[in-house]
């Protein structure tokens, strides 16, 4: 066992809805682990035999009389145990749907998360709320424990189930848990031990499970080298000056956030872009100290006079990551309401993040993100988010804020947003711009190259001419209004050569954009609504053909998918690119069968033969010859095996003898560029969106489980096999 100075720390949330099992599941590991106060767990059972009560491991936690009385927890409990490696901050949150806010301020301290189900019950809507609530929060590092297996007789049939039905929600979430775990939290099986009960599991244990996830907030007191590598940031939380006792030090205080500083090095406030260098750590009650490190609370003096405010973020003037924060008074961020009154354009609130203050506005919701959170249906004109509704959104900001993504550091990544005295709101940061003017990055050295794969992965494709990038812009369906055009316009003429380049797949770029204007031409872009698309190994813009909105030929509304496509899957990682085509009739202007995923609006055909006048002109127009007629006889047969469901019969057929239901015909596999093949068609036509999107769900978790780096789909499907591609999607697919 490692020397307790060395344990790894992660702070994970325990969630689920109500009476899954999740205050037993935590119970069941403090007493596992041997966790618990000497005497507690016999001082409980005491406790419970005098009252007359059946033992529960969930009374360990459910301390509150009110959570005693009716069996819920309301509170987000913070409980500490240790295993071999490492020691967790383990969060029990609530999971009935009137308690989400206490449920939310547990989650977003947390950077992994166990997620219980009841075996019994299965997968329920507040299951799905948790898993979008825990994905909106950044939280990519997700244990999956499906919990009172002992209740189903410990059934593989029922575990597999849940994790079909389950793992393919989360994956149109763009979230793919690490495991999904059987346990029994009562009678302790799987959750610390292996088992008896269940010999066909062959993963993790519970423990083993959460032994193996990897954490950005660990912290290992004897690896200066892991600290070193990180940016050093500490958000500046106040000044303190002890002149009445004749000491003139200003004094820097905060907590360190990442990365490490030492006494002699230069730094850096954003966003006031002030440099100095620090003469001295200053520490209370402890022994001097010449360097600090992450999750130390410390102050500073420095060898510059300098005035900064609080909520400054101090950093490192030289770091070796490229991975650095930004300033920006544009913020890209998903965002949870739960305030009484409705978030609205127009209206100024205050937002916080790390330990700065600012008054934001709503500027525009992107997309609105899972409806189901909330019960109602959710228009995608809307212009305010509701109680408990989610969205991406835009904010403006009255001054700049320091930020990164979730992922990089939780604490610069994340907000709350106030409402009058009410934290009415919650969020992550996905990106941000200055308005006014582009904020000079003084955190890298000048001789640190360009990091082109992040370039790449945000838009921006390297030209042939040196520090020269073509922008790629996020243009979902083909679809763009006459302002995003005009703002495109303006920011070609700025910042390329005046002219864009229009693709052969709907897209649009910017060519001739120089490295030094990359910030400023995001910035200007955002301004218009316009998003820079993406490239490399991931979900690519979705392309679609205008549909029945405007053509009369299409069956389907493409333009209303394209966008439900692209909120769902956009920007997944995956081995190789992956492109979805949407075209709405069997004229195929877009050639669905040519991408990764081919959509096709199609017509079912039925034929009424009591309004039949077997006139011959549904047969004169089938393109397929699947339908003969005898007129003199007044027969007709129609070989639906080899219907293409273009409809022409239906559209034709002057006595409407022939009635048609809309459908969508898919293809998997297929690619257009230095190799063209059609995509092969395994599962029948669907006839509403969701299943569309559970065939997505489907087709991508195939491909993550068996695509290699650098293989395009159509070759993965080919190499395993099409036999079992058909297999697993007709098994995944529900």
């Amino acid at each position: 066992m490692k020397n307790e100075k060395s344990l790894l720390r992660m702070n994970i949330v325990i969630t689920g809805h109500v009476d899954h099992g999740k205050s037993t599941l935590v119970g069941r590991l403090l007493a596992d682990t041997l966790a618990l106060p000497e005497g507690k767990l016999e001082a409980v059972k005491a406790h419970c035999k005098k009252n007359g009560r059946v033992f529960e491991y969930a009374y360990l936690l459910d301390a509150l009389d009110d959570e005693q009385k009716q069996g819920i927890t309301i509170d987000s409990a913070r409980i500490f145990f240790k295993s071999a490696v490492r020691e967790y901050i383990i969060i029990d949150a609530p999971g009935h749907i009137e308690f989400l806010r206490n449920m939310l301020s547990g989650a977003s301290r947390a950077e992994a998360a166990v997620l219980v189900i009841d075996a019994a019950q299965g997968v329920a809507e507040n299951t799905r709320r948790h898993g979008l609530l825990i994905s909106l929060l950044g939280i990519s590092r997700i244990i999956i424990a499906v919990n009172k297996l002992d209740s189903c007789a410990y059934s593989e049939a029922v575990f597999k189930q849940i994790e079909t039905e389950y793992g393919s929600y989360l994956a149109g979430l763009g979230v793919f848990p690490q495991a999904f775990v059987p346990v029994s939290a009562r009678a302790g099986v799987n959750i610390t031990r292996k088992s008896a009960e269940m010999p066909w599991y062959k993963g993790p244990t519970l423990l083993e499970a959460l032994d193996s996830l990897s954490g950005f907030s660990e912290t290992q007191t004897d690896s200066a080298a892991d600290t070193q590598a990180e940016f050093f940031a500490m958000p500046v939380q106040d000044i303190y000056r002890f002149s009445d006792d004749g000491d003139e030090r200003r004094i820097y205080a905060g907590t360190v956030v990442s990365g490490s500083v030492s006494v002699g090095d230069a730094v850096l406030f954003l966003p006031s872009g002030k440099e100095a260098h620090i003469k001295s750590v200053e520490t209370w009650h402890t022994a001097k100290k010449t360097s600090v490190s992450r999750d130390e609370a410390v102050g500073f003096t420095l060898c510059e006079e300098l005035y900064v405010r609080r909520g400054e973020v101090m950093f490192r003037a030289v770091n070796t990551t490229q991975d650095v924060p930004g300033t920006a008074t544009i913020l890209n961020a998903n965002v949870i309401w739960l305030g009484e009154k409705p978030f609205e354009p127009g209206k100024k609130y205050l937002l916080k993040i790390a330990a700065l203050k600012v008054d934001a506005e709503l500027i525009k919701i992107e997309r609105f993100l899972g409806g189901e959170l909330s019960g109602n249906r959710i228009e995608d004109n809307s212009s305010m988010l509701c109680r408990n509704d989610c969205g991406s959104v835009t904010l403006k900001l009255s001054s700049p804020v320091v930020f990164t993504s979730f992922s990089l550091n939780a604490t610069l990544g994340r907000f709350v947003i106030v409402d009058g005295y009410d934290a009415a709101g919650c969020g992550i940061v996905i990106s941000g711009m200055d308005s006014r003017t582009t904020v000079k990055q003084k955190i890298i050295a000048n001789d640190n190259p360009p990091d082109y794969a992040a370039l790449k992965k945000g838009g921006f494709m390297r030209q042939r001419q040196k520090d020269r990038f073509s922008l790629r812009l996020r243009v979902v369906g083909g679809q763009m209004n006459s302002r995003q055009l005009m703002k495109i316009s303006e920011a070609a003429e700025r910042f390329g050569k005046g002219y864009v380049h229009f693709t052969s797949r709907q897209g649009v770029e910017i060519p001739f954009v120089a490295l030094s204007d990359i910030e400023a031409i995001k910035a200007e872009l955002a301004d218009g609504g316009v998003e820079p698309g993406v490239c490399g190994p991931r979900v690519r813009t979705v392309t679609a053909c205008q549909g029945n909105a405007v053509c009369p030929s299409a069956h389907i509304e493409t333009s209303k998918l394209a966008g439900a496509l692209d909120s769902r899957f956009y920007g997944v990682e995956l081995p190789h690119k992956f492109k979805f085509g949407i075209t709405g009739c069997q004229n195929n202007c877009l050639k669905a069968e040519e991408n990764d995923m081919g959509i096709k609006g199609a017509l079912k055909p039925n034929w009424q033969d009591e309004s039949c006048s077997f006139c011959g002109v549904c047969a004169a127009v089938c393109p397929a010859k699947t339908i003969k007629i005898d007129k003199e006889k007044k027969e007709l047969s129609f070989n639906t095996e080899n219907c293409s469901n273009c409809g022409k019969c239906v559209l034709s057929c002057p006595e409407n003898a022939w009635k048609g239901e809309s459908c969508y015909v898919l293809s998997f596999g297929g690619s257009f560029g230095n190799e063209i093949k059609t995509g092969f068609s395994v599962l029948p036509p669907v006839f509403d969106e969701e299943s569309v999107f559970c065939a997505a769900s489907a087709a991508l978790e195939f491909y993550k489980k068996h695509g290699k780096k650098g293989e395009r789909f159509g070759k993965t499907i080919a190499r395993v096999g099409i036999d079992e591609f058909k297999r697993f999607m007709s098994e995944n697919f529900v």
